[in-house]
């Protein structure tokens, strides 16, 4: 064999064992694509997760008004801002806040309030709409003269 032989089939050895540019490229592209993916996924997660959190916070906050006006004989009111909520009542205020979720009061009037000792309201129904910044979106309404709250994705 000569040399210039021996040393085409160490080359061609040697191409079979490492990858090559083009392999290295296409793998790396497969591995962003899917890191891209599992990204906008958490992400979306994230957003739907903060959503429900406030539902929670403003649902919970609703009913235990409602229940406090009932077991205190006190009136509450609850005034609606565009990223929280304030209930006031002859004793105490509290506002509560609701992050990055806009409110929104798509029924109802400017004000609800939980009248004593029933802790009822006047026969409106209200209904409200707690939007992500991604543009989720989750209702909230609240029934007529009971007052009972009920959310609605």
């Amino acid at each position: 064999m000569t040399l210039l032989a021996i040393r085409q089939s160490e080359i061609k050895m040697h191409s079979k064992k490492a990858f090559s540019l083009l392999e290295l490229i296409f793998v790396v592209s497969i591995v962003a694509i899917l890191l891209g993916i599992a990204i906008l996924g958490i992400r979306v997660y994230n957003n739907r997760l903060e959503l429900k959190t406030a539902e929670q916070i403003f649902v919970q906050a609703l009913n235990n008004t409602r229940s406090e006006a009932r077991k205190y004989s006190l009136d509450y009111e609850i005034s609606f801002q565009e990223h929280s909520f304030t209930v006031v009542s002859s004793e105490k205020t509290k506002t509560y806040q609701l992050g990055n979720i806009k409110l929104n009061k798509l029924k109802g009037s400017k004000k609800l309030v939980y009248y004593a000792p029933y802790g009822k309201t006047k026969a409106t129904n209200f209904e409200f709409e707690l939007v992500s910044n991604s543009g989720q979106s989750s209702k909230v309404y609240v029934y007529g003269v009971t007052g009972k709250v009920a959310s609605h994705e």
